[in-house]
């Protein structure tokens, strides 16, 4: 067993990853690095990818490659040698609640400049009150390029109402209205800041609907990171999501807790790919099991549905599975022209009969001041006691017995511990992208997790030392086979 101090590690290094990813777009960035770094290779989507002299870059057997789609989604994978010997897929999600910047942002109030937001998903809103924040994301140009935005330092606030304003506070508790008390404040109108970047006259102008100034930083920093001129009338459009700059941090005694944002559902997307880097980086593994392709797929949209073509409810996994299994097809007819090829759908449904999904997300820990708010004792899922199968008579999970004997083994050739959760029958049950993953695709999926709580809230935590476990369980599950 690793030292506390070990396992700690681990955790910081997942701390490293979610302060590199304040926004979904930033999150696929960081994971694309990593992946080139390994030897992936990426793919276009409107490119042909099976072996043909059209092609400027197919898919061979053993090859690393990885697609990207709206910056805020990657499927990744690691192709086996057979077209029929099935996916090892483990499914994740890059986004996470928070407050986006609106299409028309401009708004004042009282001498304050203040940037209009819109809530994204469900969160703890009242979290996001006296935080020190910034904005992150996806800027395009009027040009069509698209280029990416953060700014490592507080720009933005949401104050609360002192108590000696609201004396109910007390015993009505804070009920900030959301669209009236949550848009934050940039800065004031008196400042040189405003005064030396007037708003144009112009309607459809872009400063028309976004505050001018910081169209200006804006395009600053564009113009620093991308080596080129770019000015605020130059921006098209903002994809920019609120952020917290406190960086993530262990605590507690021993370092036993991972305090950081967006653990969910970010925590899940580090353990995949460093189980999935992992695995190819072990000894090779038997024939049978280099045989399968081994695919880490991060959607987004999750928190509001999966409903996008970015999302998990789209044809973008099963695309690219059918895709994969064409390309390996063809270069098996290649090698051996006297062997028969049976049709490619046909060849698919073999290979999705021998596939597994790991819909990856964070589980609920028990609370320590809210513990009947778990089912019976057995069903409390413990911080740093190992990863959590989730499971739902009513399908929010995609768990069954088959599929969670399948999580067992694999969490034994981990040597990583299994923790149940099941919500209460007077309770509402959260989903994920499990099942839909599974009605999409056809392949048997189980819903698991590490334990945190706090979801949903600016700041999360879950264990320190659970982080590792999620990995080694990621690593087993894309190192071996289905096991018997």
């Amino acid at each position: 067993m690793s030292t506390s101090s070990a396992l700690a590690n681990t955790a910081r290094s997942l701390g490293r990853f979610i302060d590199a990813s304040p926004s979904p777009f930033h999150a696929v960035q960081t994971v694309v690095k990593r992946l080139e770094a390994a030897g992936f290779t990426r793919l276009r989507e409107c490119d042909p990818w099976s072996p043909s002299a059209a092609a400027p870059m197919e898919i061979t057997p053993g090859g690393r490659y990885f697609v990207v789609r709206n910056g805020s989604a990657i499927v990744a994978f690691a192709a086996g040698q057979s077209a029929t010997s099935g996916f090892h897929i483990v499914g994740t999600h890059t986004d996470s609640p928070c407050p986006r910047i609106r299409a028309r942002s401009t708004l004042a109030s009282q001498g304050y400049v203040q940037v209009g937001v819109e809530t994204y998903g469900g969160g703890l809103w009242h979290t996001w009150f006296d935080r020190d924040l910034t904005v992150a994301g996806q800027v395009v140009l009027n040009d069509g390029s698209s280029h990416l935005v953060h700014f490592d330092k507080p720009l933005l606030r949401i104050p609360t109402l002192a108590i000696h304003l609201d004396r109910e506070v007390s015993s009505k508790g804070f009920q900030p209205n959301f669209e009236e008390h949550l848009q934050p404040m940039l800065g004031l109108a008196k400042t040189p800041s405003f005064a030396e970047n007037p708003a144009s006259g112009n309607p459809a102008d872009v400063t028309a609907r976004h505050e001018p100034a910081l169209l200006r930083m804006i395009a600053e920093q564009i113009s620093t990171t991308a080596a080129r001129s770019v000015s605020a009338a130059d921006i098209a459009e903002l994809e920019l999501c609120l952020a917290d700059t406190q960086p993530a941090s262990t605590g507690g005694l021993d370092e036993a807790f991972l305090f950081a944002p967006r653990l969910d559902n970010l925590a899940s997307c580090y353990a995949g790919l460093e189980g999935l880097l992992g695995a190819l980086d072990a000894p090779a593994p038997a024939a049978a099991d280099r045989d399968v392709t081994r695919v880490l797929a991060m959607f987004d949209h999750e928190e509001v549905g999966s409903t996008s073509t970015v999302g998990a409810d789209s044809t973008y996994l099963s695309s690219i599975l059918r895709r994969i299994t064409g390309a390996l097809a063809r270069h098996q007819a290649a090698a051996d022209a006297t062997a028969p090829v049976p049709p490619a759908e046909e060849l698919f449904a073999m290979a999705v009969a021998r596939s597994f999904v790991v819909s990856a997300d964070m589980a609920h820990a028990v609370h320590p001041n809210y513990s009947g708010k778990h089912a019976q004792s057995g069903l409390r899922p413990a911080m740093n006691a190992g990863i959590v199968i989730k499971y739902n008579g009513n399908q929010r999970y995609a768990t069954n017995g088959t599929t969670a004997q399948f999580i067992r083994a694999i969490a034994r050739r981990g040597d990583v511990p299994v923790q149940e959760v099941a919500v209460r029958n007077d309770s509402p049950c959260g989903s994920t992208i499990g099942p839909i993953c599974t009605s999409q695709t056809g392949i048997a999926t189980a819903d698991i997790g590490i334990p945190q709580l706090s979801m949903h809230s600016i700041r999360e935590v879950c264990g320190a030392y659970d982080v590792e476990n999620y990995v080694q369980f990621m690593k087993a599950f894309y190192a071996g086979g289905i096991p018997e």
